[in-house]
């Protein structure tokens, strides 16, 4: 009589019973270790499960340090995050500026003198130009932005050279600064500047009295801000941080306001187009 192999369906059955067997196996096992443990812990649940009050403290100050460390950094950020779109809408003013210009025989837009001349002012003149948005003419850094532009204004300014002609008494032209084709230094020459928080949001506020600067920085800062973008605690003379400057050529320039403050105590009136 021979001994047949066994079928694949007693190997099965046998695989089964084996797989039953270490499965309860395991069970048992943690239920003794489950036991164990409690046994372990029982009377002192506290250390088992929970922090001691030293190790809260130290996390809580691990926590502080770190934020700490990261709070100036995201403020930096956010304030860059800021200048880059202001910088981006003063571009885009400026290639109104451009198209503005080249259908005007050259001439920048000007400025309104006056509740009765509002129309004449550059944000109305370069609507047909692609600057409708209102929000073209806001500065994200700007806190009175919104009511700037609800009442028809903008967080930048002209600089008064380029907007206005000087004349004399007599009715006789000085100097001119309006064309650009005329400005021998395009790439040195301001055209719009970041607006002062002194300046009430209304729409007649659209350009600088620039040529009253010379030598008088709170002239300066009554008008423009230069120290728009910056972090910390603001300076008592506003002459901590950066501002955006359009120039003629149409480029977007961070400026240092410290550099501009020296410069207006020597006499130097950065706002004068170079001769």
């Amino acid at each position: 009589m021979t001994n047949d192999p066994p079928t694949n369906q007693f190997r099965v059955g046998i695989l089964v019973t084996d797989l039953q067997c270490s499965t309860q196996s395991f069970l048992l096992f943690s239920q003794r270790m489950y036991s164990n443990q409690r046994n372990v812990c029982k009377g002192t649940m506290l250390r088992c499960v929970g922090f001691s009050l030293i190790e809260l403290l130290v996390v809580i100050a691990i926590v502080a340090i770190l934020a700490s460390l990261l709070v100036p950094v995201l403020s930096q950020a956010r304030m860059k995050a800021k200048r880059v779109r202001c910088a981006s809408n003063m571009r885009q003013i400026g290639l109104g500026m451009r198209m503005y210009s080249d259908e005007n025989r050259g001439s920048l837009p000007g400025a309104g003198h006056g509740l009765e001349a509002t129309s004449e002012s550059w944000i109305h003149l370069l609507k047909p130009y692609g600057i409708t948005n209102p929000q073209l003419r806001q500065c994200p850094a700007d806190k009175l932005a919104m009511a700037r532009t609800q009442n028809g204004g903008s967080s930048y300014i002209l600089n008064g050279y380029v907007a206005i002609d000087q004349i004399s008494p007599f009715g006789e032209m000085i100097e001119s600064f309006r064309y650009l084709d005329r400005i021998r230094r395009p790439v040195q020459t301001m055209i719009l500047f970041e607006i002062s928080d002194r300046i009430e949001p209304e729409s007649f506020t659209d350009h600088a009295h620039s040529r009253a600067w010379t030598g008088n920085w709170q002239n300066v800062i009554s008008e423009i801000q230069p120290d728009r973008h910056h972090s910390g605690k603001t300076a008592s003379q506003h002459n901590s941080g950066l501002a955006n400057y359009l120039f003629a050529d149409m480029h977007v320039e961070a400026l240092d306001a410290q550099n501009l403050y020296r410069r207006i105590l020597q006499e130097d009136n950065f706002a004068r187009p170079p001769r």
